[in-house]
Formats: structure tokens, sequence, C-alpha cells
């Protein structure tokens, strides 16, 4: 039975001791194989002589065809026995029988076994055929293999195999084993066409596959421990790709040449979807199968790491552009990476966390908790990290104008967009431990993430914030603040006026330890910034989650007044946020956001201002522009102008160090103490540099790098 309960084998021997030998016999008359129904003939035996001899007769028949013969009569001194399969299930059979590999498809053929016993002589030959094959859920077609072995006088073996893939023969191995002087073996193989799709089963679990064909020639000798190879290997078309993280390297056509079991590359290049190579050079040395040693330097220039859509099982998408220069040394099971990796000013490029710590969508979480009383002096062993067998240094340089972005759910309703850079040192060992150090600094970005009771809420980064990686990777410092601008009505001597507030959060401390600072801000209202100044960090928290939540201003003096909640608000600051994700959500892909707003006229009217922002980069991220515009409703509102765009700007990156850009504006939604709605038009030069000095500030020219 299986892990569920369902019979998949029933099947009984019987064994008769008789005067010239054994006799088995196969019951009952209506087995189960592979979850099958056969039907077995009455008559059947399998008679073991005692003279050598095997004679056998059994005949399995399924309703669905699938059917296994064993039958054979000896000839003089010689057993002659074949065993035929016709449309066994390899899918159930590999189920049902433990250690097997994940298989399906339907197998048939026939395997014929010769032993004469007189001579001490034994062959065979099989020729067998997997229809609709598949290897560890990896499809490989229809798969078909003959072989033969033969025994030769002076202790020789031969030994010839042919595989064929969708009626085409793709490989063919000869060999011969010579057993005299400790062993040794003597062979080749041809391949023809063969197809890389075959071997993808074999790296079930890794998210790396191949396709392409190959072809070439190879020669065996030596001992089996320590044979020598000698050939070439040509690829065609051949890459080595991963929809899950968005990669696919397309190998050089060129030959790769084995002397002595030892591949040469010279220059080899692995091309990515853009122009510039991978450049490869070094030794893979395979003359000890247990301690096979490699030795490959590698260089890239502006390579194209990464440049995919998004697909069904993708976890990495997007572009990125890559500077690497590293070495790769030592043996398989000791292996020494060193290198210094940049990601380049074009790179925009989205992860998407599918084990996220965070819960987005869990509102129930704790609600029932369950405990398990049972003796608690039981001290559980942490488990040793793992051997990698790997060393890894990696330099990781970001250029601030790369851009990140992280869906925290499948949906990409919550997410985290950066635009910034730094100087990381990746290091792990051998023994698993991973240590990280340096820092990453955002320019701009902005995340949107649903808290509990929280609606769906956009928050803008802060130009400055950072996280900082300090040796454990999972527990980096962080120092990162976001705010949200929201216009909410606040009542003061019984008058009425809309006031621009700043909401967000700011995460400060370690991960493991972080502190959690909700904050609230009126900088275009002095007298609400002077009152959230004289409260306290709790009381501005609680008013900054109050207006989160419901879209209102309310501290403890207008809740103690009467004149803080009111149920016609908190249900206007509901829809209108609803509004907010259902626009988000449909127009989510041509980077349109809609947002509204409501507000207080100057008459104490109330008013619905609906605004949107289209905004885009082109050209490798070099050029961004912006165009947003409102229109107000209302009893009294007014819309200026004709038009109801009321800013555009065009951003033009100078540098790929995203120093200096260009700009050209057209604000008129400015609002002045004295003069009203102002319109700005103009043009402006943005400086960004990282200084230790002021005077630094004013020098532009690079640095001669030191040899």
């Amino acid at each position: 039975y299986d892990a569920e309960g369902v019979r998949g084998v029933e099947l009984g021997l019987q064994a008769s001791v008789q005067n010239d030998g054994l006799n088995i016999h196969l019951y009952p008359e209506n087995p189960v194989l592979a979850y099958r129904n056969f039907k077995v003939n009455k008559s059947n035996y399998i008679f073991l002589g005692k003279d050598h001899t095997i004679r056998a007769d059994v005949d399995l028949l399924a309703d669905d065809g699938t059917g296994i013969k064993i039958y054979g009569e000896p000839k003089d001194s010689i057993n002659d026995l074949t065993v035929s399969v016709n449309q066994v299930n390899l899918g159930e059979l590999s189920t049902v029988l433990p250690y097997l590999p994940k298989l399906s498809g339907m197998l048939s053929g026939d395997v014929h076994i010769t032993d004469d016993w007189l001579h001490k002589q034994f062959s065979t030959m099989a020729s067998l055929e997997a229809n609709n094959f598949k290897y560890e859920d990896m499809p490989l077609g229809n798969i078909g293999i003959d072989g033969i072995y033969l025994p030769k006088g002076g202790g020789e073996h031969h030994a010839s195999a042919f595989i064929s893939s969708n009626g085409e023969e793709v490989l063919a191995c000869n060999g011969t084993y010579f057993d005299k002087d400790g062993g040794s073996f003597e062979g080749d193989a041809q391949l023809h066409d063969f197809p890389l799709q075959m071997l993808n089963g074999f790296m079930a679990g890794t998210d790396v596959a191949l396709k392409g064909i190959a072809g070439g020639e190879l020669k065996v000798n030596g001992t089996l421990n320590k044979p020598i190879i000698n050939g070439t290997l040509n690829l065609d078309s051949a890459h080595v790709y991963s929809d899950v993280y968005g990669f696919d390297f397309r190998t050089d056509e060129r030959a790769v040449e084995i002397n002595n079991s030892c591949l040469q590359f010279s220059n080899y290049n692995l091309y990515s979807t853009g122009k510039n190579p991978l450049v490869l050079n070094g030794t893979f040395n395979m003359s000890d199968f247990e301690h096979m040693r490699m030795d490959f330097n590698m260089k890239a220039n502006n390579f194209e790491l990464i440049n995919t859509r998004k697909k069904a099982q993708s976890m990495l998408f997007g572009k990125v552009y890559a500077n690497y220069l590293g070495t790769l040394k030592g043996t398989t099971d000791n292996l020494s990476l060193r290198g210094k990796l940049e990601v380049l000013d074009r790179t925009n490029v989205t992860y998407i966390l599918k084990d996220s710590p965070l819960s987005v969508d869990d509102r129930l979480h704790d609600l029932v908790q369950f405990t398990n009383f049972k003796d608690t002096t039981t001290v559980e062993e942490k488990k040793p990290f793992s051997e990698s067998g790997i060393d890894i240094t990696l330099g990781i340089s970001i250029s601030d104008a790369a851009i990140f972005h992280c869906n925290l759910s499948d949906d990409g309703q919550s997410y985290v967009n950066l635009e910034g850079g730094g100087d990381l040192t990746l290091r792990m060992t051998q023994q698993g431990d991973m240590r990280m150090t340096g820092r990453f600094t955002t320019n701009s970005g902005e995340m949107k993430y649903q808290l509990p009771v929280i609606p769906l809420k956009t928050f803008k980064l802060v130009q400055g914030s950072y996280v900082e990686f300090t040796g454990d990777v999972m527990n980096p410092t962080l120092n990162i603040a976001a705010k949200e601008r929201t216009k909410a009505v606040v009542s003061e001597n019984d008058q009425q006026r809309s006031v621009a507030f700043d909401v967000g959060v700011k995460l400060t401390q370690p991960l493991n330890d972080m502190g959690l600072e909700f904050t609230i801000e009126a900088p275009e209202d002095l007298n609400i910034q002077n009152q959230l100044a004289s409260m306290s960090a709790d009381q501005r928290g609680k008013a900054a989650v109050t207006m989160m939540a419901t879209g209102m201003y309310m501290t403890d003096e207008t809740m103690m007044s009467g004149s803080g909640f009111k149920a016609n608000n908190a249900l206007n600051a509901f829809l209108q946020s609803e509004i907010q994700n259902i626009a988000g959500s449909a127009l989510k892909t041509i980077d349109i956001n809609l947002g509204v707003e409501s507000g207080t006229s100057q008459t104490g009217t109330a008013t619905t201002d609906y605004s949107f922002q289209f905004a885009k980069r082109f050209w490798g991220n070099r050029i961004s522009v912006i165009v947003g515009g409102k229109v107000s409703t209302g009893a009294d509102a007014t819309n200026s102008a004709e038009s109801f765009i009321n800013n555009v700007s065009v951003e033009y990156r100078l540098d790929q160090g995203a120093t200096r850009y260009v700009k050209v504006f057209y604000d008129r939604d400015t609002q002045d103490p004295l003069e009203g709605q102002l319109t700005k038009t103009g043009a402006g030069l943005v400086l960004r540099r990282k200084t230790d000095r002021l005077g630094e500030l004013f020098i532009f020219k690079k640095k001669k790098a030191k040899q």
C-alpha cells in the first residue's frame, strides 16, 4: 500500500522443491502490479534446475493492454530467456517501488538473455522504448535504448549502447573492458545532434535548464578510476537558462577541445541577450574523477546579465547590466571564487518575494494558538551549517542610478521600489556561513504596503534612507523613512480648512530588533505643526495611525471636544481609499496613478479633487518624463486656466553615476501665502555628490586609478 492507503502491489510466489530443481509459481490468478489488475496464466512457472537449466512461461496481461511476459526453453547447454514488456506505466511503477527516481511514460520492449553454463559465458541484448518519457517531471520525449553485452576470450568484455530521441539516433557508445592487470577500459562515443534537453532531468531542483544540440566524438582509455579522455565537443545553439532567475546564456559556437581529460577554454564567450560576452579562460581537469580541478578567469564589460519579461514562474525579471572580473579555482568539493561585480546604471529589475516574512494579508494571525503540553525538558539541537564546498569573496558595487523593485505579494499590490546604490562585500565560507558588509543608500523610491487596519498606502522614501550590513546578512541595520502627502479637514475656532500632512513610518535599529515609529508633520501650516511639536511621541504616533486609517486629523483634544470623529468623513475616507485601490489596480501596468482628495474651499464648502500622474522612463532610464494634473469638483470649486494639466517635467541624466541631471519643468500648482497660485516655468541643473569634505563638491574630474 502507498502512503494514501491505496493498494499498489499484490503478488505472491509459491516455491516447491523438486528432485531436479526449484519450481516457482505466481499467484493469485488476478494479481495487482503498479495499481493495475492483471490476469496471469494458471500454468505459469519459472523452473530453476539443478543442472543450471532455466525454463519459464509467465504471461501477465491487464485490461488496458499492459503486459509482461517471461518465457524460454534451454537449448543444449544454453539457457535462452526473454522478458517482454508492453505499455508499462513507469509513473505508477516508480510510485509504488521504493528508491526509484520519479519517472513517467509508457515502456515497451524486450530483453533477451543467453547463458552458456557449460562455458560460463553470459550475454544480453535489449531493445526498450519509453514514450512520453519524463525524468523528475522533465519531459524528454520518446526515448529508445538498444544495448548489447558480449563476452570475449582472454578476459575481454564488450558492450555497446545506442540511444535515440524521437526515432533519431543521438548517441552511440562502444567499449571493451579488460579484466587483467587490475582492469582497464577502451571505448569511444559519438554524439549526433544530441538534444541537451535530455540532461534536464538530472538538473531537477536547480531551476536551471539546458536547450540546444551537441555533437562531437570522444575516446576513452585507461583504468576505471582514472580514465583518459580525448576528443571534441561541438555545441550548436546551446543555452543555459532559468525562467525563475531570468537569465539565458548562449554558448560559443567554437568546439571545445579535450586533451588528456582536460577541457581547455581560450577566450570562450558566453552570450546573454546583449552583444557583449562573458569571456572565459582556463581549464577543467577531469583526470581524477574524485577531485576534478578548475582554474578559470572570467571577465565581462557592460554585460546584459538579465533581460526578460515576467513569466508565471519568475522570481526575478527585468534588466540587469553588469561588469565582472573574477576567478574560480579549486576542486569540485573545494572551490574558491574571488571577484568584483559592478551593477550598472541601466539596471531595472524586479524581485518577487515568494516566502515573505511580511504578512500583507494575514488578518487572523495568532487568533487561535495551539499549545503542546508535553515535557519541555527536551532540548532541540541546533543543526550546524551545511558545508557548501565553496569559498566566496565578492565585492559588489551598485550604481546610484540602478532601479530595484521588490514585490512583497504575488499580485504586486504591495511593493518597494528603490533607486540607489552602494558598495557591499559578500563573504561565504565552506561551512555555509554567509556575511555581508557595506551600505545601500536610496536616492528615491516608494513603498506600497498594507498594514493591519490601515488600508493600502503609497509612501515616498526619504532621500538618504539606507540599509547597512555589518555582518549577518539576515540582520542589517535599518534607517528608512517614508512619507505620504495627505490632505485633511481641520476645525479651528468653528472654521474648517484643508491642511496638507506628511504621514509615514520610520524604521530604525537592526532588523531582528526593529524600531517602528509612525510620523506626522504639517510642513505648510505653522499652527498645526506647532501643535504636533508640543505632543509626545506616542500622541503623534496615534494621530499618524488615525489619519492613515480614517483620513482624518484627530488628537486627544479634538476627541474630548467632540469635533474629531464624524461618521460621514470616515465613510468618505474609506470610499476614497477603495476608489484609489481599484483605479491603481486597473492601471498599474501603464504607469498612471489616480488619486482622490477631499478638502474645503475658502468659503467653507466641501470640495473633491481628482488628480492623476503619468510617469515613464526612456532610453535606459536616462530620461524621465512626469505629467500630472488635477480637477476640482464642488459648489465653489475653481479650476484655473483651460487645461487640467498642472505640472510637466522632463529630467535627463548626464552621467552613469547619477550625479548630474538637467531638468526642464512647468508647475502651476504652487501656493504662495501672498500671491496665491503661482506658475513656474524654467530649467535647472541638479548635482549630487557623496563627499567627505565640502571642497569635494566642486571637483568633477575623475581621480586616476592607482595601478
